[in-house]
């Protein structure tokens, strides 16, 4: 059985009218809280040579939970060897790289990489996710994805 107070905040949060409704007594564990909107976004940024973009700062007043990454590279054959990669901070404070492409001196190189995650990973709050490439001398340029959702209390 679910307590009384539960029920109540169903009826007010779906709007139901106890004479129309089927009012439930049991109600399955989910997720009923009307004052948390889960809104779905993409955040994309590139980094040119060696430098950084920032594809996303998570903010204090909602939780983000990536669902997907996607890099790609493209270089000439100018390029030394390059590291481009999407970094994370997780909730637990890691400082993780999610998706990473490495490549060799002097080839010229186009590639694609995604993920998806299976469980959602929670970033820190007021931490970027950021792009970066790490050459010494280079002609690339990377694209850094991100699909996320948010969870924010109102």
């Amino acid at each position: 059985m679910v307590n009384s107070q539960t029920i109540k905040e169903v009826i007010d949060a779906f709007k139901l009218d106890m004479n129309i409704d089927k009012i439930p007594s049991i109600i399955p564990v989910v997720e009923v809280n009307p004052k948390v909107v889960k809104n779905a976004e993409v955040a994309a940024a590139s980094a040119i040579n060696s430098t950084t973009g920032v594809i996303l700062t998570a903010n204090n007043n909602a939780d983000i939970y990536i669902l997907s990454a996607s890099l790609s590279i493209i270089k000439d054959v100018t390029s030394t060897s390059t590291i481009s990669a999407i970094n994370i901070t997780t909730e637990g404070g890691l400082s993780r790289d999610i998706l990473r492409i490495a490549s060799l001196s002097l080839t010229v190189q186009n590639q694609t990489v995604t993920i998806s995650f299976t469980h959602p990973i929670k970033i820190k709050r007021n931490t970027a996710i950021s792009i970066t490439n790490g050459t010494n001398v280079a002609n690339i340029t990377a694209q850094g994805c991100i699909s996320y959702f948010t969870d924010e209390v109102r």
